[in-house]
Protein backbone atom coordinates (compact mmCIF):
# COMPACT_ATOMS: atom_id res chain seq x y z
CA UNK A 1 0.00 0.00 0.00
CA UNK A 2 2.84 2.38 0.83
CA UNK A 3 4.50 1.78 -2.53
CA UNK A 4 1.24 2.46 -4.36
CA UNK A 5 0.75 5.70 -2.43
CA UNK A 6 4.30 6.82 -3.29
CA UNK A 7 3.78 5.90 -6.94
CA UNK A 8 0.53 7.90 -7.06
CA UNK A 9 2.29 10.86 -5.44
CA UNK A 10 5.16 10.73 -7.95
CA UNK A 11 2.77 10.52 -10.91
CA UNK A 12 0.86 13.51 -9.54
CA UNK A 13 4.08 15.52 -9.16
CA UNK A 14 5.26 14.71 -12.69
CA UNK A 15 1.87 15.65 -14.09
CA UNK A 16 1.94 18.94 -12.20
CA UNK A 17 5.38 19.78 -13.60
CA UNK A 18 4.48 18.86 -17.19
CA UNK A 19 0.81 19.81 -17.55
CA UNK A 20 0.22 23.45 -18.44
CA UNK A 21 -3.51 23.18 -17.76
CA UNK A 22 -2.93 22.12 -14.15
CA UNK A 23 -0.59 25.08 -13.64
CA UNK A 24 -3.16 27.54 -15.04
CA UNK A 25 -5.88 25.96 -12.93
CA UNK A 26 -3.83 26.34 -9.75
CA UNK A 27 -2.96 29.96 -10.61
CA UNK A 28 -6.62 30.85 -11.17
CA UNK A 29 -8.27 29.05 -8.23
CA UNK A 30 -5.53 29.10 -5.57
CA UNK A 31 -5.07 26.25 -3.10
CA UNK A 32 -5.57 22.68 -4.26
CA UNK A 33 -8.40 22.01 -1.81
CA UNK A 34 -10.41 24.75 -3.58
CA UNK A 35 -9.57 23.26 -6.99
CA UNK A 36 -10.55 19.75 -5.88
CA UNK A 37 -13.81 21.04 -4.40
CA UNK A 38 -14.71 22.62 -7.76
CA UNK A 39 -13.77 19.40 -9.58
CA UNK A 40 -15.89 17.37 -7.15
CA UNK A 41 -18.91 19.61 -7.72
CA UNK A 42 -18.45 19.41 -11.52
CA UNK A 43 -18.36 15.59 -11.39
CA UNK A 44 -21.74 15.59 -9.68
CA UNK A 45 -23.35 17.63 -12.48
CA UNK A 46 -21.75 16.63 -15.79
CA UNK A 47 -20.15 13.62 -17.48
CA UNK A 48 -16.63 14.50 -18.73
CA UNK A 49 -14.79 12.81 -21.58
CA UNK A 50 -11.30 14.02 -20.60
CA UNK A 51 -9.54 15.79 -17.77
CA UNK A 52 -8.43 18.55 -20.14
CA UNK A 53 -12.10 19.32 -20.90
CA UNK A 54 -12.77 19.81 -17.21
CA UNK A 55 -9.59 21.85 -16.60
CA UNK A 56 -10.32 24.15 -19.56
CA UNK A 57 -13.85 24.80 -18.29
CA UNK A 58 -12.56 25.71 -14.83
CA UNK A 59 -9.90 28.02 -16.31
CA UNK A 60 -12.06 29.80 -18.90
CA UNK A 61 -15.78 28.89 -18.72
CA UNK A 62 -16.87 31.40 -21.39
CA UNK A 63 -14.70 29.87 -24.12
CA UNK A 64 -14.98 26.22 -23.00
CA UNK A 65 -18.57 25.32 -22.14
CA UNK A 66 -19.28 21.94 -20.54
CA UNK A 67 -20.30 19.01 -22.72
CA UNK A 68 -23.90 17.87 -22.72
CA UNK A 69 -24.93 14.29 -22.07
CA UNK A 70 -24.12 13.37 -25.68
CA UNK A 71 -20.51 14.64 -25.53
CA UNK A 72 -21.16 17.84 -27.52
CA UNK A 73 -20.72 21.38 -26.26
CA UNK A 74 -23.71 23.28 -24.94
CA UNK A 75 -24.28 26.68 -26.58
CA UNK A 76 -23.75 29.40 -23.99
CA UNK A 77 -25.26 32.81 -24.70
CA UNK A 78 -22.80 35.65 -24.17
Amino acid sequence: MTMLMLLAFLIDQVQFLCCGLRKKLKEKHGPWYAVFEKIRSMFQMIVWDTWSQLYELLIDPKNHPPPNWFGMSINVSK
